[in-house]
């Protein structure tokens, strides 16, 4: 009988622990799920297409295009197979045929879709954020109305009482402050430049940024105050930026509109704690609502200047 050599058929202690590792967790490794959060918003998105398609159009595009890029998130959190399939452990929600009566709009749908976004991002994957935003704000827009981004009401929507910011969120918080005063001063600079009815539009945006002011102050009430920015005299401006006639006047506060929607935006996305990430949500959605009339005024709306942009 041929003997077989013991070097080509032994196994190690050290190559059978590992090896025993590799089977293992070939075995208990769990197969790609759709995240919960993510997986629940596009079922509500899914839900508000069919319900909203016999009364309301526009309302029930706008879900739908959630609802796709919802599933689109799923699917590129979970991954792909070898072969670029996605894992059938990944699952997405189906369309659903429920539809309402004649007559339910978007005012009457939406609200409460609006705050489940703001509930569950909370808890979503960072990385999916800025996505929810934008559908947020699309939402407030689509509807004309917007929770204000008060402490009570981030509150009640992430169940933490209090703002106990980590030093990233904190910077990010003073930072946003000081944009509001230094909006506010363009703002005001363009207003003294733009036709009567223009102004009359910048003037009530000035207000809703010192309103954002006041309530952010309000949540950073536990900082010291020494800590806190204040209204500079004046803020500089690029010369090619500043208003001269009613024409540059209204292109300015349609910039700072704009670019206020974003970075309240760009710090949801950024955002570490879930009560900073929540209020960012409130506080873009809040300002894409504010931003309409002046936009309008140019021609323009919060869609065009790709506010709600998912791509």
């Amino acid at each position: 009988m041929k003997r077989r050599s013991l070097r080509s058929t032994t196994i190690t202690p050290v190559t059978a622990l590992f090896l025993a590792g590799v089977l293992t967790a070939c075995a208990i490794s769990p197969e790609p799920e759709a995240d919960p959060a993510l997986f629940s918003l596009s079922a509500d998105a899914h839900a508000d297409a069919a319900e909203l398609s016999g009364s309301d159009p526009r309302g029930a595009e706008v879900r739908e295009r959630h609802a796709e890029a919802l599933d689109a998130e799923i699917r590129r959190l979970c991954g792909v197979l070898e072969d670029g399939t996605v894992p059938d452990s990944c699952t997405v929600p189906t369309a659903t045929g429920a539809t309402v009566p004649t007559g339910t709009g978007s005012a009457d749908v939406l609200p409460e879709s609006a705050e489940q976004i703001a509930r569950e991002a909370a808890s979503a994957p960072r990385e999916s954020v800025l996505k929810l935003a934008r559908m947020h704000g699309e939402l407030a827009v689509l509807t004309g109305t917007t929770p204000e981004p008060e402490s009570s009401t981030v509150g009640d929507l992430v169940g933490e009482a209090e703002f106990e910011p980590d030093p990233a969120d904190l910077e990010a918080a003073l930072k946003a402050l000081e944009w509001q005063y230094s909006a506010i001063y363009g703002l005001e600079v363009a207003q003294s430049w733009a036709d009567t009815e223009v102004a009359a539009s910048i003037g009530r945006s000035v207000e809703g940024h010192r309103e954002l002011a006041t309530q952010l102050r309000e949540l950073l009430s536990g900082i010291p105050e020494s800590r806190l920015p204040l209204p500079a005299a004046g803020y500089g401006m690029p010369e090619d930026r500043a208003p001269a006639d009613a024409g540059s006047a209204l292109a300015t506060a349609v910039r700072i509109e704009t670019d206020s929607v974003l970075m309240w935006q760009a710090d949801a996305a950024t955002a570490e704690q879930p009560a900073w990430r929540v209020w960012c949500i409130l506080a873009g959605s809040t300002a894409a609502l504010r931003s309409v009339p002046v936009l309008a005024a140019a021609g323009t709306d919060p869609a065009a200047e790709g506010l709600f942009d998912l791509g």
